[in-house]
């Protein structure tokens, strides 16, 4: 038994030490000082290198802090003392970058945003995208303000002529905002082509996951370097441009079968070689799905004879809304099924899985040979103008 045991110990030392060693590699220290707060305690949040989500808090000593830890690759982190708000803008958050070493930070109590840290290459890489951006932040603070305030007061106001006015005032100081997203945007897209070797870039990408196109996402992600495109976020980026694909224009379109309204069986597949189908991502609760119907029940009632089909795919979870929205609209003339759940076996659908539809409305056009022709997301009159030209010429 002895021996056994020992036989057993010397297989796994090597394995422990293993495990050791990859540990340390993966540590961290970051000492700093807080100015302006003798006490008190400050806190870390950040993913470790098991995945989880960590918030980890540290008591002041004279304004001295340490955490430690352990980290698989440079990740950020939201640093934060005694906040005010629970915005990312409070004075005393801010978001930074820790590596597998030690590093030191020096903040002023309420001036979070400008800490001095040492010891984090990423850090700094960084600190130069904030320096570019500061100046656009600033000026648009006084309108992030004066809308915060305005939507503040919208949400206790009952008077509806009272909301009407609040809310365009809401849109007035969107349109303000537009040119600074702007230059935020060019900024940051910038600093994702140029540095294809640092973390920041694909930490930054996420917001343009929706906004860029297919070609131009697959662009950025092959012009990182292999590191980048393996670490965490890089994963991220290359599935949501797997998922973007599984509904590209110009693919062979997701085949399902599943029951109708009426518990009919549906299959995309039936129509193929006799309609052109639009895929109809929609759900009762949703306003701009709902305001696209008229329109839609114009171009079905058009075109319907000359091989024209649409499957509204609900993702509604109430039987009787999802039913009740049919009727009231009128648009029980073509079919509907479920997109995410059946009512009846309480099983899940894929539908929306199956096309990753990560937001509504979304309408997605297939040929007759069952290929994604066309797609558009969201709904505008702009959107209306697209597929009723594409109809004319599809069927003229």
């Amino acid at each position: 038994m002895k021996m056994r045991n020992i036989l057993v110990l010397l297989f796994y030392i090597p394995m422990i030490a293993s495990a050791q060693k990859n540990h340390l590699q993966n540590s961290f220290v970051f000492n700093g000082k807080v100015l302006g707060q003798d006490t008190g305690f400050i806190r870390l949040s950040y993913v470790n290198a098991n995945g989880e989500y960590i918030r980890d808090t540290a008591f002041l000593k004279n304004g001295n802090f340490t955490f430690t830890g352990f980290i698989s690759e440079p990740t950020s982190a939201f640093l934060k003392g005694n906040i005010k708000s629970s915005s990312v803008d409070d004075i005393n958050l801010t978001e930074i970058f820790l590596e597998a070493t030690n590093m030191r930070g020096t903040i002023k109590l309420n001036d979070f945003k400008h800490i001095k840290m040492t010891g984090s290459h990423t850090q700094n890489e960084f600190k130069i995208l904030y320096k570019q951006e500061e100046p656009i932040l600033k000026e648009m603070e006084s309108l992030m303000m004066e809308y915060s305030t305005i939507s503040k007061t919208y949400e206790n106001e009952s008077n509806e002529a009272a909301k009407m006015n609040l809310r365009e005032k809401t849109m007035a100081i969107k349109k303000r905002l537009d040119p600074f997203k702007n230059e935020l945007r060019e900024i940051e897209l910038n600093f994702i082509w140029t540095h294809s070797m640092s973390y920041v870039s694909p930490f930054l990408m996420p917001p343009y996951l929706t906004d860029l196109s297919l070609d131009s996402l697959k662009l950025f992600y092959k012009n990182w370097h292999p590191s980048i495109q393996k670490c965490r976020t890089g994963k991220f980026v290359a599935d949501e441009i797997r998922k973007k694909e599984l509904s590209a224009i110009g693919t062979r379109a997701q085949d399902f079968t599943t029951k109708d309204i009426n518990s009919n069986s549906l299959s995309l597949s039936n129509f193929k070689g006799k309609s052109y189908v639009l895929l109809d991502f929609w759900a009762s609760w949703c306003s701009p799905c709902r305001k696209s119907n008229p329109h839609l029940r114009q171009l079905y009632s058009k075109y319907h004879l000359k091989g024209f089909e649409i499957i509204g795919i609900s993702i509604d979870t109430s039987k009787s809304a999802w039913a009740e929205a049919i009727s009231k609209d009128s648009i029980d003339i073509w079919y509907h099924v479920l997109g995410a759940k059946d009512f009846e076996n309480q099983t899940d659908n894929d539908i929306v899985k199956k096309y990753e539809i990560p937001f509504i409305p979304v309408q997605i056009l297939i040929d007759k040979e069952g290929v994604i022709v066309a797609k558009w997301n969201g709904q505008s009159k702009e959107n209306e103008a697209d597929l009723e030209n594409m109809l004319l010429e599809i069927f003229k």
